[in-house]
């Protein structure tokens, strides 16, 4: 006898265990959730050039504990590291959105002074 489906209900078939939504294939690191500001039309390499730029190495090895930022660092060397790791480029993209959340703050505080 066929086991029929039933609206609403599953049938013995149907129980198999299903994919989490943490496991979908564009997350490649359990928990990643990609920054809320747009990143779109910026680089890696220009991300990495202006936090070194504005902070430094030694400054972005303090707050992005990731050891090609201390360890012998070059903005090659860090790029190819980051290309390869996601859960190093994710820590070093929030740490640029902090910095342009603040720079946007000062600019926004700036103009309100102006005005």
């Amino acid at each position: 006898m066929k086991d029929l489906k039933t609206p609403g209900k599953k049938s013995q078939r149907d129980t198999g265990t299903k994919k989490k939504s943490s496991e979908k294939p564009g997350n490649i690191v359990k928990g990643y959730q990609p920054p809320k500001i747009s990143l779109e039309g910026i680089t890696l390499e220009m991300m990495v050039s202006k936090l070194v730029e504005v902070y430094g190495w030694e400054a972005m090895a303090k707050n992005i504990k990731i050891k090609c930022l201390s360890n012998d660092p070059s903005i090659k060397s860090t790029l190819n590291f980051l290309r390869k790791t996601p859960w190093a480029r994710n820590k070093l993209e929030i740490f640029y959105m902090k910095f342009r959340r603040a720079q946007l703050k000062k600019t926004q505080k700036s103009h309100k002074e102006l005005c």
